[in-house]
């Protein structure tokens, strides 16, 4: 049975993960800083006491908060890299149908044979 290598497939795949990763925590700490600002405002109106000088969620945090996901996101994805430099992997050629893509699958083969590019995400 023919297998084809797919290392560098799933090393895309495991690095769009963790890119999505930290941009849905970009999205939460956007959200938080919202949800601060709408505190504050509620506060102020309700209560007549303005405790804006109380805002944790400064740009300042937001951007040092940003910096260590970057930062940790980066970290993962050089470790995923240096980790898969340890490893061979390969896909069963007819079994790849078996998987269910989100959009349609394009597998690309070298003229050699020794190369597979498949395109598609996995769900």
């Amino acid at each position: 049975m023919k297998q084809k290598d797919v290392k560098g497939y799933v090393q895309f795949q495991l690095h769009r993960n963790v890119i999505n990763l930290y941009k849905s925590f970009f999205s939460i700490i956007e959200d938080l800083t919202h949800e601060q600002v709408a505190l504050i405002k509620k506060v102020k109106e309700k209560h007549e006491v303005d405790i804006g000088d109380l805002n944790f969620f400064t740009k300042d945090k937001y951007s040092h908060i940003r910096k260590k996901i970057l930062d940790s996101g980066n970290d993962t994805l050089r470790d995923l890299d240096k980790n898969f430099e340890l490893l061979d992997i390969t896909l069963k050629s007819d079994k790849i149908n078996l998987l269910k893509f989100t959009k349609t699958l394009k597998v690309e083969e070298s003229p050699n044979g020794e190369k597979m590019t498949v395109k598609g995400k996995i769900l």
